[in-house]
């Protein structure tokens, strides 16, 4: 009896078993069927971004309550359809979505923001600049400012660098070191960029601005022999026209060397003795000073150099009966007034109307 009884539980219990596993399975079943219906029926709605979200979860909601009242009823394979399917697939549905997000988006594009920062966003459209303002962008505006930096940080004017340039190359003598010059091109250059930013004004007094025109004459000569070196001499340049070509630039105005000699310092200042301060790189030209030419010292520097080439047998040889000058008397005598009276002024020895004169032969070999 008692082992009767005992087969007959164990019966109850494996059956009790079996049937709530089947159960626990129709369950999951139906629980993963409603699930599928619920994310087909509320995937075209998210898309949608409807306003009211509350809605969708009360929809959500009832659905899956119909589906679980139907579990029992229903086999496995018609839980999977839906119960109310939708007017539109939801492929269609979503396809729509798609498009109006990206119609949104192409909208946002192309509407400029008014929101200066959000300049730096990816999606902000590039406006397209009218012509006027992409040329006073492009050009006005960096030739302003380059101008604006040039007057306020202008570099102090000063004949320094070419006095030490002179000192270092140029003999007591005037014999020029034109292979040292080279060597020392960037600051050579420097004291040539300088004279081209600072061209004299009338508050510069006379003697500082003949000074200055001395100094541009000799130092761009320099300049033009140095960038042809090593040279013979300076009428190999140009067919022998070299002081007539416009290389020259001062304050933003072009020149010839001819025009700082002829127009400048004899034409507007009357200053025959500059003849004896310029230098045209010969070895006939009165000598190359190995100082920069200031105009506090002028007067007595220029009648020093006059008197000490008018006395240099090199050049001139002068005796009352007969004097052999230099061809600059020559060539430039209408500058010089009387050519005796001014040679006498500074020669030892005088020349009278009965003296004989004539001139030597120039030297153009280059004065190194």
């Amino acid at each position: 009896m008692t082992k009767i009884a005992l087969t007959s539980i164990v019966s109850i219990f494996l059956s009790i078993s079996i049937l709530m596993i089947s159960c626990q399975n129709k369950a999951e079943t139906a629980e993963k069927n409603s699930d599928d219906n619920t994310e087909v029926i509320t995937s075209p709605i998210e898309n949608d971004v409807p306003e009211d979200s509350d809605s969708v979860e009360v929809k959500e909601e009832v659905i899956t309550e119909e589906d679980n009242e139907k579990e029992v009823e229903v086999s496995p394979k018609e839980a999977t359809q839906p119960t109310s399917p939708p007017k539109k697939s939801p492929s269609t549905i979503k396809d729509e979505s798609v498009k109006k997000i990206e119609k949104t988006k192409d909208v946002v594009t192309n509407e400029p923001t008014s929101n200066p920062s959000n300049n730096t966003s990816t999606n902000q459209p590039k406006v397209a600049e009218a012509p006027k303002q992409k040329e006073v962008k492009e050009k006005i505006i960096p030739k302003v400012v380059k101008e604006v930096e040039k007057k306020i940080i202008k570099k102090p004017f000063s004949h320094d660098i070419w006095d030490g340039l002179l000192r270092k190359y140029v003999s007591g003598t005037g014999v020029v070191n034109y292979a040292g010059f080279k060597r020392d091109k960037a600051k050579l250059q420097q004291y040539l960029d300088l004279l081209a930013d600072n061209s004299p004004t009338s508050s510069m007094s006379k003697n500082d601005q003949i000074a200055y025109w001395i100094n541009a004459y000799n130092a761009f000569t320099v300049d033009l022999i140095v960038d042809n070196y090593p040279i013979s001499s300076i009428l190999k340049l140009d067919g022998g026209k070299t002081w007539y070509v416009k290389r020259i630039t001062i304050g933003g105005k072009k020149y010839a060397l001819n025009d700082i000699e002829k127009n400048i310092l004899i034409g507007r200042f009357k200053e025959a003795r500059i003849h004896f301060a310029v230098n045209c790189a010969a070895q006939s030209c009165p000598p190359l000073r190995n100082r920069a030419w200031k105009g506090s010292s002028l007067n007595s520097d220029l009648d020093r150099a006059s008197k000490a080439f008018i006395k240099n047998n090199k050049h001139n040889q002068i005796s009352k009966k007969k004097a052999k000058l230099s061809r600059i008397f020559d060539w430039y005598k209408g500058d010089f007034g009387n050519v005796n009276t001014f040679i006498n002024k500074y020669s030892n020895r005088s020349i009278t109307g009965k003296t004989k004169v004539s001139f030597n032969e120039y030297n153009w070999d280059l004065n190194e």
